[in-house]
């Protein structure tokens, strides 16, 4: 398997065009103008809404901070570090609100893919990465794992992707990442 990387403070901050926080792209696939998925880190420094994304699926993760809490029409989620990520449409207006001062949070939007983004931790084993999939795990603490036969390790804050060509067996070995596994909405 042919890994990707990259660290955070690799990656330029991009300011916000409403001034609430900034933005650190990570990765996109396959460019970074007509992204499929696409892959940040953004801090949140004041209250303030997200910008719609028709049409792309979106996963949030707060890394660090007192927590945030995502307000659309229909419902309210609070969030905090350490937490499972959460999904949501990219399209409805949704309001961010800081629970107790600025986040670093973790951002998977996905257009035309199905799967998911977890936060993984329990060692051993796992189910196999599926063929033809999009594998991404950003480190949350230093990590390490072993898949199809090859030692990956990661420092706390950097990404490392790939894609897969076959059912893929991995062990995870050791630390905390968010982990992200998507495929063609149209594969069985």
């Amino acid at each position: 398997m042919n890994w990707q990387r990259r660290a955070l403070a690799e990656c330029p901050a991009q300011p916000w065009r409403n001034g609430g926080g900034l933005t650190h792209e990570l990765a996109t696939w396959p460019t970074t103008d007509e992204w499929r998925w696409r892959v940040s880190v953004a801090r949140i420094d004041q209250d303030g809404p997200f910008s719609a994304f028709p049409g792309v699926e979106r996963w949030f993760a707060v890394l660090e901070g007192g927590g945030v809490a995502l307000q659309w029409p229909e419902r309210r989620q609070v969030l905090h570090a350490h937490e499972p990520p959460l999904a949501f449409a990219g399209e409805p207006a949704c309001e961010a609100q800081l629970l107790a001062g600025p986040t670093l949070d973790f951002n998977l939007m996905a257009r035309g893919l199905r799967g998911g983004l977890h936060r993984q931790t329990q060692t051993g084993a796992q189910a196999p990465w599926p063929a033809h999939a999009h594998v991404g795990v950003f480190a949350c603490t230093a990590v390490a794992w072993q898949a199809d036969g090859q030692a990956q390790a990661l420092a706390p804050r950097e990404f490392a992707w790939t894609h897969t060509t076959a059912l893929t067996p991995w062990h995870w070995q050791a630390g905390e990442a968010l982990l992200f596994v998507l495929q063609e909405a149209s594969t069985p």
